[in-house]
């Protein structure tokens, strides 16, 4: 049976000229598991103070521009790579200590596997 999503989803690629089948599903499987609305300043915050670095010093880890965080701080977000990023670093560093964390975003169901 297929999941349905009970609120509106902002889907990154939604009528692109090169939008496909299969990243379709991809954008669809992001959006299930929340990974750009989970990332809000808090969590990012919190993410930094376990892993004992600033916001600066987890901004370069994940190679975003110091010169950003006023707006994702403001914003109470972040853009959507930068979301995947600290993603698959919660999931790489803190999976066994952050019970929401997800473990393997990429298991998608399309014919290149993954």
């Amino acid at each position: 049976m297929a999941e349905t999503l009970k609120y509106p989803v902002h889907l990154p690629n939604r009528g692109s000229k090169l939008e496909t089948p299969a990243s379709l599903r991809i954008d669809l499987r992001y959006a299930r598991l929340g990974i750009k609305k989970r990332w809000d300043w808090d969590r990012f915050i919190r993410t930094a103070a376990f892993l004992n670095y600033t916001p600066a010093e987890l901004a370069s880890i994940i190679c975003l521009r110091h010169s950003h965080l006023d707006k994702c701080q403001r914003e109470n977000g972040f853009p959507e790579a930068v979301c995947m990023l600290l993603t698959l670093l919660e999931a790489r560093a803190m999976a066994q200590y952050r019970a929401d964390a997800i473990l393997d975003p990429f298991q998608h169901d399309s014919p290149q596997g993954s």
